[in-house]
């Protein structure tokens, strides 16, 4: 690149962290309601701003002086006030962008059982996939330089999808036989990482390990880890799910997921 780039980050939450330890040597700045980010994010220049409260976006100004931004924007949907959030999108485009990221969820696939990409339509089944969307939606007012990442389900260090459940022996709800697509961590940093770098790019990414499992066999798996047994299945469905395939994103990023034995991840990480 010609030019070093700026890196917003705004919510730091748990994706926000790993991804900023990768910009620990270039110009980084942190954005959530609380401003508080913990001792990994220290060295960033840090900003206190609730992107629902117009009477704040003013905080921004300071960026207005710097080039090649990238700005990733990983605020839950629930936290997100739907009335202001395309005032603020237009904000955002106020600045030097070079790209801006959303990050998003494969919930907008719907629970077809079928196999998606991510060029795969949407479908949206549920409230929460059509809330989902409405932000994608929002958020790709400009296409110039606006894409969506749409992450599978997170799981790393301190976060172990079904644990707790398992320790306690609680019952777990849902089909046993639906789909699961996840993603580690420091996987879903990587692609981001990847993604800010490339000249060009398009608009809607998929992340996801590649290889999707059954709930019961992951379930199986976290028990054994966790010397437990594994609990009983309740309030089963029909909902069979989606089967996330990434090779089109790894053929037009060039990043491939490290993460793909999740016994192995899960058992690191335990």
């Amino acid at each position: 690149m010609e030019q070093p780039l700026n890196h917003i980050i705004i919510g730091h939450g748990y994706l926000g962290p790993a991804l900023a330890v990768r910009f620990h040597d270039q110009p980084c700045w942190l954005i959530n309601r609380s401003g508080e980010f913990g001792d990994k994010s220290t060295q960033h220049q840090t900003l206190a701003l609730d992107i629902n409260q117009p009477s704040q976006w003013q905080l921004l100004d300071s960026l207005k002086e710097e080039d090649s931004l990238i700005v990733y924007f990983m605020v839950p949907p629930s936290k997100i006030d739907p009335d202001q959030f395309p005032s603020f999108v237009n904000k955002l485009d106020q600045f030097n962008i070079k790209r801006r990221i959303l990050v998003s969820s494969t919930v907008v696939y719907g629970q077809q059982e079928r196999i998606v990409d991510a060029d795969s339509n949407i479908i949206l089944d549920s409230e929460r996939a059509k809330r989902q969307y409405q932000f994608e939606q929002d958020w790709m007012s400009n296409k110039d330089h606006a894409m969506i990442v749409r992450m599978a389900g997170l799981y790393g260090p301190g976060r172990i999808i079904g644990k707790r459940l398992i320790e306690t022996g609680n019952n777990l709800s849902g089909n046993p036989n639906a789909w699961l697509n996840l993603i580690h961590i420091d996987d879903a940093a990587a692609l981001l990482e990847c993604i800010a770098y490339l000249d060009q790019v398009n608009n809607i990414e998929l992340g996801s390990n590649g290889v999707p499992l059954k709930r019961i066999d992951y379930y199986e798996i976290v028990a054994r880890l966790l010397h437990k047994n594994l609990p009983e299945f309740v309030d089963i469905t029909d909902d069979i799910g989606r089967c996330c395939k990434i090779d089109l994103t790894m053929g037009r990023t060039g990043w491939a997921p490290k993460h793909t034995d999740i016994k192995a991840s899960l058992k690191e990480i335990m």
